[in-house]
């Protein structure tokens, strides 16, 4: 056999073996697609207490025995929805963080990496990191002794590398406190393979 012939077979060969590779079972793990829930909490000793779903009693439970607020209520809810491998990235307003009602607050979260296994009974992620910029009060006095009110933004947030959680079952994967001594939230996170 002269070498272009033996080039152009192990050439053939290996594209073949491509091809096999490409139609194996983790390629259709791959295209598999997930809704993913956060849900943000936040535990609070400053409001009544309000009432929060069964299923976010229970992923409450161990945080309700390490910070004993008397109020838990939810902040807000986003859904999305990516394949395996895959990554969300959201921005948006959270004005509700701030009690005071006239503040902006900048939030953004990103879940990445997402790997189902093929038991169903697992979900990893390789990162999630939320970042909320708030409004902090920074009084100042131009040069005729006038009062300034002014406002800065600081960035506060949470980052995760490398965690997994139970597929179908709302999971505390943070908190994070707040500006104010007695607050904190909570990041509650569920994934469902979609149908």
């Amino acid at each position: 056999m002269n070498k272009p012939n033996f080039f152009a077979a192990a050439f053939f060969i290996f594209l073949m073996l491509g091809a096999a590779f490409a139609q194996s079972p983790e390629r259709a793990a791959t295209d598999a697609s997930f809704d993913i829930v956060l849900n943000l909490y936040a535990g609070s000793n400053n409001r009544a207490a309000k009432p929060v779903s069964q299923s976010a009693s229970k992923a409450l439970t161990e945080v309700k025995a390490l910070l004993p607020y008397s109020d838990y209520h939810l902040v807000s809810t986003d859904f999305q929805r990516v394949s395996n491998t895959g990554t969300v990235s959201q921005r948006t307003f959270m004005d509700q963080l701030i009690a005071d009602g006239n503040s902006r607050v900048f939030a953004n979260w990103t879940l990445s990496g997402l790997r189902g296994d093929d038991g169903g009974s697992k979900i990893a992620f390789q990162t999630f990191a939320f970042e909320a910029r708030i409004p902090v009060a920074a009084n100042s006095t131009n040069s005729e002794g006038k009062f300034i009110p002014t406002v800065n933004y600081e960035a506060i947030g949470l980052t995760l590398q490398r965690f997994s959680i139970p597929e179908n079952v709302p999971t505390v994967i943070g908190t994070l406190a707040m500006p104010k001594a007695d607050e904190s939230l909570i990041f509650v996170l569920t994934v469902t393979r979609s149908k």
